[in-house]
C-alpha cells in the first residue's frame, strides 16, 4: 500500500485565506475541508491495479471500477469493482466484474443511473467490448457482447448512462488501414433500444469515443482526428430528429501544436461540456474546455496549464469540476471548480505522492453541485505494484457558489 500525505500550505497561503476570511466574512463562509483522506480501493495488491474508473448515484453512493493485472481472476487482467455509501464508506468487498476469464479483461468505464443500477463495459481480448449491469454488487444479469472482436486490436468502451437506466455505449473500431467511430443505445432493461450506429470513419486514434448523453435523448461523441496534427473533433445526435448533425472540429489548437484526448459529460439542460489537452509544445500541454448544445459552441477556456492526465464531470446544472495532473512530470493532483458561465475558482490540492506520474483516472459529483464529488487514480512507486485511490469531497466551499451567485466566491482556497 503507497502512503500518501496531504501537503502543507505555505505561511503566505494561510495568511492570505485568514485576512480573506476576516474581510468578507459576512458574505462567504469559511471553506470547508475534504470529506476523507485519499484511502485505497483495491484490497488485492499484487501486481498492478490500475485504469481506474468512477460513477455514483442520486443518493451520493458511488462505484469504482478497475483493471486488476495480478492473475486476480484466474488469468492474464480482470475487471473489479467496489460499491461506497454516501459518507464514503465500503459497502461491499471488491468484487469480479467478468465472467469471462480467459486472456485479458481491461479498460473498463461505468456508470450509473438515479435508482443505483450500474452499467460496466471493459474490453476482451477474446470477446470485444463486454457490458454488465448491477444493483448494488450482485450482478443483474449475465454479460454481454457489445461489439465483438475484431481481426486487429481496438479501443476500449465508454458507457453514459440516463436517470432511468437507459444507456448508451461507444467506441472505436479498426477497419483496414483506418479507425470509425460507432454508437449503440440500449433500453434500461439491457435489451438493444437498436443497430449499431456509425458515427465517422475518420478517426485517428485506436483509442475510446467519449460520448455524453443527455436526458432528451440526444448525444454528442467525441474523437481525435489527423488533419495535419491530431484535433478534437464530435458529433451531435438530435434524437426529435433522429439523426445526427454533420461532424465539426471542438478544438483547433489556439495556442499550441495540437489537440487530443477528448472528455465529455451531459447536463440536465441537454448540454455537453468537452475537455482536451492541447499541446503547447513538447514539454507542456494544457487543459482546455468549452461548452456545446443547441446554441452551439461556447467559448474556450484554459482551465490548467502544464499537466498530466485530467478527469471531468458536470453536475446538473452545468457546473463542473475538473481534476489533474499539476505538470506532466511533477507529484501533484489538483482540482478546479467552474460555472456554467465558466466562471473559474483557483486551483485546489487533491492528493500529493512520494512517486512521479499521478494521474486522476476519473471522477464523478456526487451531489446537486460540483463541491461534492469523488476523484480515483491509480499510482505505485516506480517498477513496483501499484494500487487504486480514492478521496471525497463535500461542501468544499460555502459561499454564493451553492446558490448560483458567483459575484460571492472567494479568491483563496485551503
Amino acid at each position: 500500500m503507497t502512503a500518501w500525505a496531504g501537503a502543507r500550505p505555505p505561511v503566505r497561503v494561510l495568511t492570505i485565506v485568514l485576512v480573506a476570511l476576516l474581510t468578507f466574512a459576512p458574505r462567504a463562509a469559511v471553506p470547508q475541508a475534504p470529506a476523507t483522506d485519499p484511502f485505497q480501493v483495491n484490497q488485492y495488491t499484487p501486481d498492478h491495479q490500475s485504469w481506474a474508473r468512477v460513477a455514483s448515484s442520486g443518493d451520493g453512493s458511488f462505484v469504482a471500477v478497475w483493471r486488476s493485472s495480478g492473475g486476480q481472476d484466474g488469468d492474464e487482467s480482470g475487471v473489479f469493482g467496489r460499491w461506497y455509501d454516501g459518507d464514503c464508506q465500503p459497502l461491499s468487498n471488491e468484487v469480479q466484474l467478468n465472467q469471462y476469464t480467459t486472456g485479458q479483461q481491461y479498460a473498463p468505464d461505468v456508470g450509473v443511473d438515479a435508482s443505483g443500477r450500474v452499467v460496466a463495459v471493459w474490453r476482451s481480448s477474446d470477446q470485444g467490448l463486454v457490458g454488465r449491469r448491477f444493483l448494488g454488487p450482485g450482478p443483474i444479469d449475465d454479460e454481454f457482447v457489445i461489439e465483438p472482436a475484431a481481426a486487429e486490436p481496438f479501443g476500449g468502451g465508454s458507457v453514459s448512462v440516463a436517470a432511468e437506466g437507459s444507456f448508451l455505449a461507444s467506441w472505436m473500431t479498426v477497419e483496414g488501414t483506418g479507425r470509425s467511430v460507432w454508437t449503440r443505445g440500449y433500453e434500461a432493461d439491457g435489451k438493444p433500444a437498436g443497430p449499431r450506429v456509425r458515427v465517422t470513419d475518420q478517426a485517428s486514434s485506436n483509442d475510446i469515443a467519449p460520448a455524453g448523453l443527455a436526458p432528451n435523448g440526444d448525444y454528442f461523441v467525441t474523437w481525435e482526428q489527423q488533419e495535419t496534427w491530431p484535433e478534437v473533433w464530435g458529433r451531435r445526435f438530435v434524437a426529435a430528429q433522429g439523426d445526427f448533425e454533420p461532424a465539426f472540429e471542438v478544438g483547433p489548437p489556439l495556442h499550441g501544436v495540437f489537440s487530443y484526448h477528448p472528455k465529455i459529460a451531459a447536463d440536465e439542460e441537454n448540454s455537453f461540456r468537452v475537455v482536451w489537452r492541447e499541446q503547447i509544445h513538447l514539454e507542456r500541454s494544457d487543459v482546455v474546455s468549452r461548452a456545446t448544445g443547441a446554441g452551439g459552441l461556447g467559448p474556450r477556456v484554459r482551465l490548467a496549464e502544464d499537466t498530466g492526465e485530467f478527469a471531468i464531470d458536470v453536475t446538473a446544472t452545468g457546473d463542473f469540476v475538473v481534476a489533474y495532473g499539476d505538470g506532466q512530470y511533477a507529484f501533484d493532483i489538483k482540482g478546479r471548480l467552474g460555472s456554467r458561465d465558466n466562471e473559474l475558482r483557483p486551483p485546489f490540492e487533491i492528493a500529493t505522492s512520494p512517486y512521479p506520474y499521478p494521474s486522476p483516472a476519473d471522477l464523478a459529483v456526487r451531489g446537486a453541485d460540483a463541491r461534492e464529488f469523488i476523484v480515483v487514480w491509480s499510482q505505485g512507486a516506480a517498477g513496483g505494484q501499484s494500487d487504486v485511490f480514492a478521496r471525497c469531497f463535500r461542501r468544499l466551499f460555502a459561499d454564493g457558489f451553492e446558490s448560483g451567485d458567483t459575484s460571492a466566491w472567494s479568491q483563496t482556497v485551503p
